[in-house]
């Protein structure tokens, strides 16, 4: 990111709180509102959207507690986001899958390895990938199962989904309990730096975009999964300050999967 740009980085780390990047541009409207934690705009997903959905949790002042979404993958992996890892040990980080309420699921296992990808910029927000290899393995069930990597970028305009536990409103700190869901579309590299460069932030390549004119990632969604025909095309990444529900005038951004499709799949188990 452009020095240009504020980056604000919402961790619940040790504040029991959950991760999400939130961006001011320079130059551009003020007035949006302010980013919430779940899927703002989003409604309680079903058992079948999203069984390969992943809570990442981390152990805090207050216990352990959700910081981000994850997407399982091969037999004993986590795809997150690599601001959602940064600053944890492998013994500090535990995943829960197996169900859509974020207090109760099913499944649980601590994380022998944390991998997350070297050029990994805090700056500029840039290579946002975090691959989590699990102690043992992923317990696959009517209700879980794990899904596959993108090895080329959907068009633009694809219809996609994302799902997350984030705040679904700026003005509460609460997390919601139920698993949220809402479609987006896909918003191409190319047409979203076209919005967001003149306002200080760089779309680079390991980043896709999506929007929903009445639905946004948000805190807490972060790591989590954008789907186009149930493939992993994105890894929740960053998103105009307070979340704003509309996001085609402000996309979503998420890491990129089929760019670091080599990195990624180089890593799973």
């Amino acid at each position: 990111m452009s020095g240009s740009a504020v980056v604000l980085v919402l961790c619940l780390c040790a504040l029991a709180t959950n991760a999400f990047i939130e961006i001011s541009p320079k130059y551009g409207p003020k007035s949006l509102g302010r980013i919430g934690s779940r899927v703002v705009g989003g409604s309680d997903a079903s058992a079948t959207q999203a069984p390969f959905q992943a809570s990442l949790n981390a152990q805090g002042s207050f216990g352990w507690s959700h910081i981000c979404g994850g997407s399982l993958v091969g037999t004993k992996t986590v795809i997150t986001a690599a601001h959602c890892c940064e600053g944890y040990s492998a013994a500090q980080l535990t995943i829960k899958y197996d169900g859509l309420g974020r207090t109760s699921l099913k499944q649980s296992s601590t994380i022998s390895k944390v991998d997350i990808h070297a050029n990994w910029n805090s700056q500029t927000i840039d290579w946002d990938y975090c691959v989590l290899t699990l102690t043992n393995n992923i317990v696959k069930s009517s209700t879980v199962s794990t899904i596959d990597l993108v090895q080329t970028a959907p068009a633009h305009n694809s219809p996609a989904h994302l799902t997350g536990w984030g705040k679904t409103s700026g003005s509460t700190n609460t997390l919601p309990e139920k698993l949220q869901y809402t479609p987006m579309n896909i918003v191409s590299q190319v047409e979203c730096n076209k919005i967001w460069q003149p306002a200080g932030q760089t779309v680079t390549a390991r980043m896709i975009c999506a929007a929903n004119a009445k639905a946004s990632g948000c805190n807490g969604d972060s790591g989590g999964p954008l789907v186009v025909g149930g493939q992993l095309v994105g890894i929740v990444s960053w998103v105009y300050r307070g979340c704003p529900a509309n996001t085609v005038q402000w996309p979503t951004a998420y890491a990129d999967v089929a760019n670091q499709y080599a990195w990624l799949s180089s890593r799973i188990q």
